[in-house]
């Protein structure tokens, strides 16, 4: 007779224990601003937490699934602090940190799956990519940078009927193969 957990008991205990310890941070993260003088805004610290915890999670049971929101909360929640620590309130370089944070994301993601699936992917990095040069020209914040902002704004459906277009073409030269 094998007195052994079986591989579902183990993990389930594994996850408790990580699920008490994350409780234990974020309650510990919540009790410092009652004792201790914080400069920064420890509500702005709610996203990074949460996310560092989908993240920790992930990675502690192995679970990919688990590191999207992880990425995506985290980046949000680390461009949101920067930009209030280091961008004037209400401009347009502080809207252009927090899309860098969410790009930066979208290549964690890409990342991640290079770790837990052993192969590329490239769907994370068109996101990325695309937000990444957003964030830029939001953060250089000029006349020029925001003009091309507005032009592409206008004219980004163009891009649509092109892939749309395109994909009819391919689908329409496999069909006669």
């Amino acid at each position: 007779m094998n007195n052994k957990p079986d591989i579902a008991e183990r993990w389930e205990g594994r996850d408790r224990r990580f699920l008490a310890l994350m409780l234990i941070v974020l309650g510990v993260l919540w009790l410092i601003p009652n004792f201790v003088t914080v400069t920064a805004n420890i509500g702005l610290l709610i996203l990074v937490a949460l996310g560092l915890t989908f993240l920790g999670y992930g990675l502690f049971a192995r679970r990919y699934g688990f590191t999207i929101p992880g990425w995506i909360l985290t980046g949000i929640g680390v461009g949101v602090l920067v930009s209030d620590q280091m961008v004037t309130p209400g401009s347009a370089a502080g809207g252009g940190v927090i899309v860098l944070g969410l790009a930066m994301a979208f290549f964690g993601i890409a990342l991640m799956n290079v770790l837990f699936q052993r192969k590329a992917v490239w769907w994370p990095l068109v996101p990325g990519g695309i937000l990444g040069v957003i964030g830029v020209l939001l953060t250089i914040d000029t006349p020029t940078s925001m003009n091309l902002l507005e032009q592409v704004g206008r004219f980004w459906p163009v891009i649509l009927l092109i892939v749309g277009g395109w994909m009819l073409l391919r689908s329409r030269e496999e069909q006669r193969n």
